[in-house]
């Protein structure tokens, strides 16, 4: 799995998580490991634990979901809120110009 897979699997999950209107601070720890994980050149594969963790916003929870997804190929927490969501709705995230906010009043309303 490439740095911009692990990248968009937090993208996913930042949008699902204000989508449910989840912790605030946790979305954006995601929406900024996304951003961050996208500029690493080196495979975060072939990096060990320490490493990681010097990027810019990647603490040790981050480090350990980072090592999940290399493991496993999923993220356990992604999944939890992917089966609380629709599939409708999940679609609805591709949609440029529509973001969470909005998708959720539709949703919801």
């Amino acid at each position: 799995m490439t740095n911009k897979d692990i990248a968009r699997l937090f993208n996913q999950l930042a949008s699902l998580m204000e989508l449910h209107k989840s912790n605030p601070y946790k979305i954006r720890s995601y929406q900024n490991a996304y951003i961050q994980l996208r500029k690493v050149a080196a495979p975060l594969s072939e990096m060990p634990d320490a490493e990681i963790s010097k990027i810019k916003g990647v603490g040790k929870s981050l480090v350990a979901k980072i090592r999940e997804i290399l493991t496993t190929g999923s993220l356990s927490t992604l999944n939890e809120f992917l089966e609380k969501t629709p599939p409708g709705v999940q679609d609805m995230l591709q949609i440029k110009g529509f973001g969470a906010k909005k998708i959720r009043v539709i949703w919801k309303d």
